[in-house]
């Protein structure tokens, strides 16, 4: 990790927080989960939790959830993560910096450090050999985005280029295939008329622990 991070952490660290896991979340700590994210999610102008998606990885046993707390036991920031024994891919994360209005945002995003240290420690003691931050933005002008690129750096590992493929397995996974094909020609069509960049390149900048 660079100084800032270690520095942050260990701060953190000071402040009397509470961490907490959840390693077989019950529908209503999803619904608790998506509660906390989705003001965040609007305020940010992202997608809201994809409810349909997380209770699937739930049914199957593919979810694990994070908190960090206040002194007060109110929530500071949580992460949802994807995980298959050996790889733990944060699929959500987000801080409770847009409606705690009295903790200072630095006291929050510090939490928020702290809270990825301890999933890299937990996860590493349950066996895990990869932490995945899932993804790079490659939006060089967008500020912000840059600004989550250097939070994730801060806490090294190095960056991958990894590739998404599906092959169907039923005629049912064929005709979804066929689908989403056709809505994903549709949106570059789209792209291409706006005369915006064609392509994409996912980064993923993950700890590793071997």
């Amino acid at each position: 990790m660079n100084r800032t991070t270690r520095y942050q952490i260990n701060k953190a660290g000071r402040d009397d927080l509470r961490v907490r896991y959840l390693t077989a979340p019950s529908e209503k700590d999803v619904e608790e989960f998506a509660s906390f994210f989705n003001p965040f999610a609007a305020a940010k102008g992202i997608e809201l939790c994809r409810n349909d998606k997380v209770a699937a990885l739930k049914k199957n046993g593919n979810l694990v959830i994070s908190y960090v707390h206040h002194q007060d036991n109110r929530i500071l920031a949580s992460h949802l993560y994807i995980i298959d024994g050996n790889r733990s891919t944060m699929l959500y994360s987000c801080s409770g910096r847009f409606v705690e209005e009295d903790i200072p945002p630095l006291h929050i995003g510090r939490a928020n450090r702290y809270l990825h240290w301890n999933d890299i420690l937990f996860f590493k003691q349950a066996g895990y050999q990869v932490y995945d931050f899932l993804g790079l933005s490659i939006n060089e002008k967008n500020e912000e985005e840059q600004n989550i690129n250097k939070f994730k750096k801060g806490f090294g590992g190095r960056e991958e280029t990894n590739y998404q493929s599906f092959v169907p397995q039923t005629r049912k996974g064929m005709l979804i295939l066929f689908l989403l094909r056709f809505k994903w020609r549709n949106q570059l069509e789209l792209v291409r008329r706006s005369g915006a960049l064609v392509g994409k390149q996912e980064h993923i900048l993950h700890k590793k622990h071997t």
